[in-house]
């Protein structure tokens, strides 16, 4: 949650974790500087940094303090951002304390600015992969395990397809987008190759219950099934995956459009009407790499590329995985066959397929590919071992770094 007394979360780089949003805040909410330490802690010898910042000077040094002895554990320096303006605050500093390993529970001290309190031990993270993984069993469309009823039966009926439109086809599954009932495979291809590619950054020795948490089954009810909780959500992402590639030559990317937004219900109590009946069929959008838009909101797509390569990503990435369970040899097949088909529909296509919409301005406007790309090829290379997936993932990656905001590193 947002603490009410800070004017706004920061992200920054908390060590291995990557970039995290680190809500911290001042026992007043008047108090100037303001802090932002990572609330979900630090392990005790990775990076520790965390962010100051004011409308004025900020002090050269600062200090973590021990919460229950009020002992000075760590004084550092501040590292002033130069040009770093974010609304109202000119002054920004990075507060580096990797020194500090002493577990504990601490503050940081920067003038008479306190931060929330933190953690710093090991493992600071345990618990987050479960809440995570309930938050998208709780967005599962079809069978949602937190109400234990089915929802949009009738997805979908296509657009913009090889079929005429209004076809059937048959879109159950995925997940619900954001506090909205729209799916999409610009998101989903995305969160479903991170879930296996968290599994197979894994050390195999802690892959195995309990490893990873055995909470659920399949479906995502509470009935543990003796396969990690991790593998239930991604096996959910990429069957819905499958079925959004019918034909070597055939991708869909998104079902429903804002039309959705006519008010806050449940997912079973669907009434929203794409011109087959209230609570009747939604569309399901073809990506054919161009423009696309019902009514006169048009999409700049130029492409399928970024859908393609994420896919292929996370297609080949459940190969490498399953390939040697004999149960599951057929299945990893079939993943590794859908990756190499839609990874050339990507080649064929290079650019970007966005998000749709009916009536409202505003999408999901996606200008990047190559980066997908370049991951997807890294992750058939890894899968097949072909040499022209390395050669295709070197020049992607070439592509990709002319990005501005991606730079070399």
């Amino acid at each position: 949650m947002i603490i009410p007394s800070t004017p706004f979360p920061t992200v920054v780089r908390c060590g291995a974790l990557g970039f995290m949003i680190c809500l911290g805040g001042l026992s007043s909410p008047a108090a100037d500087p303001f802090i932002r330490a990572n609330q979900v802690g630090y392990p005790r010898h990775d990076t520790k940094n965390a962010i100051a910042f004011a409308k004025s000077a900020l002090p050269d040094t600062f200090t973590v303090v021990e919460v229950d002895t009020r002992k000075v554990r760590f004084q550092g320096k501040s590292h002033p951002l130069p040009g770093a303006t974010w609304g109202q605050f000119s002054q920004h500093a990075e507060l580096d304390f990797t020194g500090l390993t002493r577990p504990g529970r601490y503050v940081l001290q920067v003038g008479d600015a306190k931060s929330l309190p933190f953690t710093v031990g090991n493992p600071v993270s345990a618990t987050l992969p479960d809440a995570l993984l309930e938050f998208m069993r709780q967005q599962r469309c079809g069978y949602n395990p937190w109400l234990r009823t089915n929802c949009h039966q009738l997805d979908g009926r296509t657009a913009y397809g090889p079929q005429t439109n209004g076809t059937p086809l048959d879109a159950r599954g995925g997940w619900h987008d954001a506090g909205d009932l729209l799916k999409y495979l610009l998101t989903s291809a995305n969160a479903t190759a991170q879930l296996l590619l968290a599994f197979e950054l894994t050390p195999r020795s802690r892959r195995n219950v309990p490893g990873f948490a055995d909470l659920t089954d399949a479906l995502g009810n509470p009935s543990p099934n003796g396969i990690p909780d991790l593998l239930d959500e991604a096996r959910w992402g990429l069957d819905w995956m499958l079925k959004l590639h019918p034909a070597p030559d055939q991708l869909y990317h998104q079902v429903a459009d804002d039309r959705d937004h006519y008010g806050w219900r449940l997912p079973p109590d669907e009434k929203a009407d794409y011109g087959w009946g209230k609570g009747g069929a939604r569309v399901v959008y073809f990506a054919d790499g161009k423009p696309q838009g019902l009514q006169q909101y048009q999409s700049t797509s130029t492409g399928v590329a970024n859908l393609a390569g994420r896919y292929a990503a996370a297609m080949a990435l459940a190969y490498q995985i399953w390939q040697d369970d004999p149960a599951q040899r057929a299945f990893a097949l079939q993943c590794l066959q859908a990756g190499k088909e839609v990874y050339e529909l990507g080649r064929a296509k290079e650019g970007v397929q966005q998000g749709n919409s009916y009536k409202a301005p505003y999408r999901y406007e996606e200008t990047t590919w190559a980066d997908d790309m370049e991951w997807g090829a890294a992750e058939l290379f890894r899968a097949t071992h072909e040499p022209r997936y390395l050669a295709d993932g070197q020049r992607y990656a070439q592509i990709a770094v002319d990005d501005g905001w991606m730079g070399w590193e």
